[in-house]
């Protein structure tokens, strides 16, 4: 298989809020394995700050593994990390080691 298997998971929220009514998010993830590479890419998004991230914390956990724990990971903190204009866009990161 080239570039090695990819795990693609797709999901759909709707946030409830007073600053963003019930905007709903789309969001599909794929895990590169070989590579590490995380893309998330969002479709459909509003113009509501808090959709684009501005006040969310991005990251990713480990496993819980005995005798080791859980290891967390984060990408960014409160960083609106979405342009406010396009209505479907990609960001992407390589995992640690």
């Amino acid at each position: 298989m080239l570039g090695g298997p990819v795990c693609n998971m797709y999901f759909r929220n709707r946030l409830l809020s007073l600053a963003c009514g019930t905007d709903a998010v789309n969001v599909m993830i794929s895990v590169h394995e070989a590579s590490g590479l995380v893309k998330a890419t969002y479709s459909n998004m509003s113009s509501c700050a808090q959709m684009r991230g501005a006040t969310a914390t991005l990251g990713f956990q480990t496993a819980d593994i005995p005798g080791v724990g859980q290891k967390a990971f984060t990408v960014g903190v409160s960083a609106q990390v979405l342009d406010t204009s396009a209505k479907r866009q990609t960001m992407s990161f390589h995992s640690p080691n």
